[in-house]
Protein backbone atom coordinates (compact mmCIF):
# COMPACT_ATOMS: atom_id res chain seq x y z
CA UNK A 1 0.00 0.00 0.00
CA UNK A 2 1.75 3.07 -1.37
CA UNK A 3 0.62 6.55 0.83
CA UNK A 4 0.10 8.99 -1.95
CA UNK A 5 2.50 11.75 -1.15
CA UNK A 6 0.79 15.25 -1.20
CA UNK A 7 3.40 18.04 -2.42
CA UNK A 8 3.49 22.02 -2.51
CA UNK A 9 5.65 24.33 -4.73
CA UNK A 10 5.80 27.34 -4.58
CA UNK A 11 7.01 30.03 -7.28
CA UNK A 12 7.40 33.69 -5.89
CA UNK A 13 7.85 36.35 -8.52
CA UNK A 14 8.12 40.07 -8.71
CA UNK A 15 4.32 41.74 -10.14
CA UNK A 16 5.78 43.91 -12.63
CA UNK A 17 9.00 41.87 -14.21
CA UNK A 18 7.72 38.61 -13.39
CA UNK A 19 11.39 37.84 -12.21
CA UNK A 20 11.74 35.26 -9.40
CA UNK A 21 12.40 36.60 -6.09
CA UNK A 22 15.64 35.21 -4.57
CA UNK A 23 15.80 34.56 -0.91
CA UNK A 24 11.87 35.38 -0.15
CA UNK A 25 10.39 33.78 2.94
CA UNK A 26 8.27 30.90 2.08
CA UNK A 27 6.14 30.30 5.60
CA UNK A 28 3.68 27.19 5.22
CA UNK A 29 1.79 26.47 8.86
CA UNK A 30 -0.95 24.76 9.73
CA UNK A 31 -2.07 24.80 14.06
CA UNK A 32 -4.22 21.90 14.43
CA UNK A 33 -1.63 19.87 12.09
CA UNK A 34 1.33 21.11 14.08
CA UNK A 35 2.66 22.14 10.92
CA UNK A 36 4.77 25.58 10.74
CA UNK A 37 7.91 25.44 8.20
CA UNK A 38 9.70 28.59 6.69
CA UNK A 39 11.62 28.05 3.26
CA UNK A 40 13.67 30.04 1.11
CA UNK A 41 13.17 30.66 -2.09
CA UNK A 42 15.96 29.49 -4.45
CA UNK A 43 17.35 31.41 -7.71
CA UNK A 44 14.38 30.56 -9.72
CA UNK A 45 12.48 31.95 -7.15
CA UNK A 46 10.75 28.51 -6.14
CA UNK A 47 10.35 26.60 -2.91
CA UNK A 48 9.13 23.18 -2.59
CA UNK A 49 7.52 21.53 1.02
CA UNK A 50 7.00 17.63 1.29
CA UNK A 51 5.74 15.82 2.64
CA UNK A 52 2.09 17.49 3.07
CA UNK A 53 -0.94 15.98 4.28
CA UNK A 54 -3.45 16.74 2.14
CA UNK A 55 -5.30 19.41 4.24
CA UNK A 56 -5.50 23.13 4.10
CA UNK A 57 -2.79 25.62 5.00
CA UNK A 58 -1.90 28.89 5.59
CA UNK A 59 0.74 30.51 2.96
CA UNK A 60 2.68 33.64 4.11
CA UNK A 61 5.49 35.32 1.84
CA UNK A 62 7.77 37.48 2.89
CA UNK A 63 10.61 39.47 1.10
CA UNK A 64 12.68 42.09 1.50
CA UNK A 65 11.33 45.42 -0.03
CA UNK A 66 8.33 43.72 -0.94
CA UNK A 67 4.83 44.20 0.37
CA UNK A 68 4.33 40.29 2.61
CA UNK A 69 1.13 38.20 0.78
CA UNK A 70 -1.23 35.54 2.65
CA UNK A 71 -2.99 33.22 1.04
CA UNK A 72 -4.97 30.29 2.06
CA UNK A 73 -3.84 27.24 0.24
CA UNK A 74 -5.33 23.71 -0.18
CA UNK A 75 -3.13 20.82 -0.77
CA UNK A 76 -3.69 17.45 -2.41
CA UNK A 77 -1.27 15.45 -4.54
CA UNK A 78 0.83 17.64 -6.37
CA UNK A 79 -0.22 21.54 -5.84
CA UNK A 80 1.41 24.66 -6.99
CA UNK A 81 0.95 28.60 -6.32
CA UNK A 82 2.84 31.60 -8.11
CA UNK A 83 3.05 34.36 -5.71
CA UNK A 84 3.23 38.00 -7.58
CA UNK A 85 4.85 40.00 -5.03
CA UNK A 86 4.45 43.76 -5.16
CA UNK A 87 7.20 46.51 -4.03
CA UNK A 88 6.08 48.25 -0.81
Amino acid sequence: NVKAEHTFLVTVRDTQTQEPIFGAQVRLYNTSLDYDVVQPTDEGGQTFFIPLDAYTYTLVVQATGYQPKTAVVSVAGATSRIINMTIE
